[in-house]
């Protein structure tokens, strides 16, 4: 039996809002109500090594030491899966499904789900590495994939101020990219400080926030 390992590491830095996105028109492919713009935080990032090996029993994600089980990860390993083996089938190839697992170990240098984007960053990171180990040719399938683990990562693809675009319709996701407005040498004055009070996970007020918010969006644009 023939086994195969490829490995990579990438770093990817965080992003900052400032103009958020407030919940999500389609849930399953994290296209959000509104655009938004951030700004790329070079400074604090996610250092993550990327393993493909046949090897392997099952996919393995380790954060700063700790295994970590998400189903967001499964989905952005399944949708990477699902693109190289329809282009596997086009070219009459192997089946990466049959015997292909990932293995993640990441770390950051900075406190994760404290609120301070640690997803953005490391799904950006395991979406670029993911997508440098398969080749793909288009930055765009990059950015969907780090957008379907966690929306702002998609940000965190593109270097300086960032708009992701929510596109218009809610049920296909062509529409939503991310495309770079400028450098960010552009505005050399500017400043970012960060201040962190706590390093435990933040509780799920966002998720319930940002719901709420959309539900009221939505009934507020029917009823205007």
């Amino acid at each position: 039996m023939t086994t195969t390992c490829s490995t990579i590491t990438v770093q990817a830095p965080m992003n900052i809002a400032l103009i958020k996105y407030w919940g999500k028109k389609n849930k399953d492919l994290i296209i959000p109500l509104n655009d938004s713009i951030s700004i790329t935080i070079n400074n604090l990032c996610a250092i993550t090594k990327i393993t493909v090996d046949s090897n392997l029993e099952n996919d393995l994600v380790i954060i700063n030491g700790k295994i970590e089980n998400n189903c967001r990860f499964e989905r952005v390993f399944n949708e990477v899966r699902n693109i190289v083996d329809r282009r596997k089938r086009n070219a009459n190839g192997e089946l990466l499904n049959e015997n292909k697992y990932f293995k993640i170990e990441s770390k950051t240098n900075f406190p994760i789900a404290a609120g301070l984007a640690s997803s953005a960053a490391g799904f950006a990171a395991i979406s670029f590495g993911l997508g440098s180990l398969f080749k793909f040719k288009e930055l765009k399938e990059i950015v969907r994939i780090a957008r379907i683990g966690s929306g702002s990562a998609c940000r965190s693809i593109l270097d300086g101020f960032v708009h992701w675009k929510a596109g218009n319709s809610d049920e296909d996701d062509s529409e939503c990219i991310c495309e770079q407005i400028t450098t960010i040498s552009h505005w050399k004055e500017l400043r970012v400080l960060v201040i962190t009070s706590s390093e435990e996970r933040k509780k799920n007020w966002k998720y319930r926030s940002n719901a709420t918010f959309s539900f009221n969006f939505k009934t507020f644009t029917e009823k205007n």
